[in-house]
Protein backbone atom coordinates (compact mmCIF):
# COMPACT_ATOMS: atom_id res chain seq x y z
CA UNK A 1 0.00 0.00 0.00
CA UNK A 2 1.22 3.64 -0.77
CA UNK A 3 1.72 5.91 2.14
CA UNK A 4 -0.38 8.87 1.95
CA UNK A 5 2.84 11.21 2.14
CA UNK A 6 3.88 9.55 -1.16
CA UNK A 7 0.39 9.43 -2.44
CA UNK A 8 0.36 12.76 -1.91
CA UNK A 9 3.90 13.81 -3.75
CA UNK A 10 2.31 11.90 -6.71
CA UNK A 11 -1.10 13.88 -6.85
CA UNK A 12 0.73 17.24 -6.15
CA UNK A 13 3.42 16.47 -8.96
CA UNK A 14 0.76 15.11 -11.24
CA UNK A 15 -1.70 18.12 -11.04
CA UNK A 16 1.78 20.81 -11.26
CA UNK A 17 2.96 19.49 -14.31
CA UNK A 18 -1.23 19.13 -15.91
CA UNK A 19 -1.80 22.60 -14.97
CA UNK A 20 1.78 23.94 -16.51
CA UNK A 21 0.97 22.08 -19.66
CA UNK A 22 -2.83 23.82 -19.70
CA UNK A 23 -0.91 26.91 -19.39
CA UNK A 24 1.61 26.33 -21.87
CA UNK A 25 -1.33 25.21 -24.34
CA UNK A 26 -3.09 28.35 -23.55
CA UNK A 27 -0.09 30.77 -24.14
CA UNK A 28 0.50 29.63 -27.83
CA UNK A 29 -3.32 29.44 -28.52
CA UNK A 30 -3.02 33.33 -27.59
CA UNK A 31 0.43 33.25 -29.92
CA UNK A 32 -1.45 31.82 -32.56
CA UNK A 33 -4.36 34.11 -32.99
CA UNK A 34 -2.24 37.15 -33.17
CA UNK A 35 -2.99 38.64 -29.63
CA UNK A 36 0.08 38.68 -28.55
CA UNK A 37 2.96 36.22 -26.54
CA UNK A 38 0.91 34.33 -25.15
CA UNK A 39 2.92 33.03 -21.88
CA UNK A 40 4.21 36.67 -21.30
CA UNK A 41 0.69 37.89 -21.45
CA UNK A 42 -0.63 35.34 -19.14
CA UNK A 43 2.39 36.17 -16.85
CA UNK A 44 1.79 39.74 -16.84
CA UNK A 45 -1.80 39.48 -16.13
CA UNK A 46 -1.12 37.23 -12.92
CA UNK A 47 1.03 39.74 -11.79
CA UNK A 48 -1.45 42.85 -12.38
CA UNK A 49 -3.84 40.73 -10.97
CA UNK A 50 -2.04 40.16 -7.83
CA UNK A 51 -1.03 44.60 -7.38
CA UNK A 52 -4.10 45.41 -5.16
CA UNK A 53 -3.24 42.59 -2.46
CA UNK A 54 0.06 43.38 -2.27
CA UNK A 55 -0.28 47.22 -1.99
CA UNK A 56 -2.84 46.52 1.02
CA UNK A 57 -0.45 44.15 2.20
CA UNK A 58 2.18 47.16 2.55
CA UNK A 59 -0.28 49.25 3.62
CA UNK A 60 -1.12 46.74 6.72
CA UNK A 61 2.54 46.09 7.28
CA UNK A 62 3.70 49.99 7.60
CA UNK A 63 0.45 51.47 8.99
CA UNK A 64 -2.37 49.70 10.55
CA UNK A 65 -2.11 47.74 13.39
CA UNK A 66 1.10 49.36 14.41
CA UNK A 67 2.29 47.38 17.80
CA UNK A 68 5.17 48.41 20.40
CA UNK A 69 7.19 45.15 19.78
CA UNK A 70 10.86 46.35 18.65
CA UNK A 71 10.58 43.77 15.40
CA UNK A 72 7.71 45.93 13.66
CA UNK A 73 8.89 48.17 10.45
CA UNK A 74 9.96 51.70 10.41
CA UNK A 75 9.61 54.41 8.94
CA UNK A 76 13.41 53.46 8.08
CA UNK A 77 12.40 50.47 6.56
CA UNK A 78 9.56 51.75 4.12
CA UNK A 79 12.40 54.11 2.99
CA UNK A 80 15.14 51.22 2.44
CA UNK A 81 12.19 49.18 1.01
CA UNK A 82 11.70 52.25 -1.64
CA UNK A 83 15.06 52.67 -2.77
CA UNK A 84 15.62 48.62 -3.36
CA UNK A 85 12.53 48.74 -5.26
CA UNK A 86 14.08 52.09 -7.24
CA UNK A 87 17.65 50.12 -7.81
CA UNK A 88 15.86 46.74 -8.97
CA UNK A 89 13.95 48.89 -11.29
CA UNK A 90 17.01 50.46 -12.65
CA UNK A 91 19.12 47.24 -12.88
CA UNK A 92 16.28 45.61 -14.68
CA UNK A 93 16.22 48.83 -17.25
CA UNK A 94 20.23 48.51 -17.58
CA UNK A 95 20.62 45.01 -18.32
CA UNK A 96 17.54 45.35 -20.71
CA UNK A 97 18.86 48.38 -22.43
CA UNK A 98 22.54 47.49 -22.27
CA UNK A 99 24.79 47.13 -25.55
CA UNK A 100 27.75 45.52 -26.22
CA UNK A 101 29.71 46.49 -29.25
CA UNK A 102 31.96 43.65 -30.81
CA UNK A 103 33.92 44.11 -33.55
CA UNK A 104 32.92 42.41 -36.61
CA UNK A 105 35.85 41.26 -39.48
CA UNK A 106 34.35 40.08 -42.60
CA UNK A 107 36.34 37.82 -45.10
CA UNK A 108 37.35 39.78 -47.91
CA UNK A 109 38.84 38.59 -51.24
CA UNK A 110 40.63 40.82 -53.75
CA UNK A 111 40.19 40.11 -57.76
CA UNK A 112 42.55 42.37 -59.41
CA UNK A 113 42.84 46.15 -57.36
CA UNK A 114 38.70 45.65 -56.55
CA UNK A 115 38.02 44.40 -52.95
CA UNK A 116 34.84 42.52 -52.34
CA UNK A 117 33.07 41.51 -48.85
CA UNK A 118 30.95 38.80 -48.90
CA UNK A 119 27.77 39.46 -46.81
CA UNK A 120 24.17 37.62 -47.46
CA UNK A 121 21.85 39.19 -48.90
CA UNK A 122 19.27 38.82 -46.68
CA UNK A 123 21.30 40.72 -44.10
CA UNK A 124 21.12 43.50 -46.89
CA UNK A 125 17.88 43.70 -47.16
CA UNK A 126 16.67 43.50 -43.58
CA UNK A 127 17.08 47.59 -43.08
Amino acid sequence: MISPLWWYRIQTTIILTTGTMLLMWLGEQITDRGIGNGISLIITVNILARLPAAGQGLIDMFLAGRSISEHSPTFFHFIALLLLLFAVIAGVVAVTQAERKIPVQYAQRVVGRKMYTRAAVRSCLCE
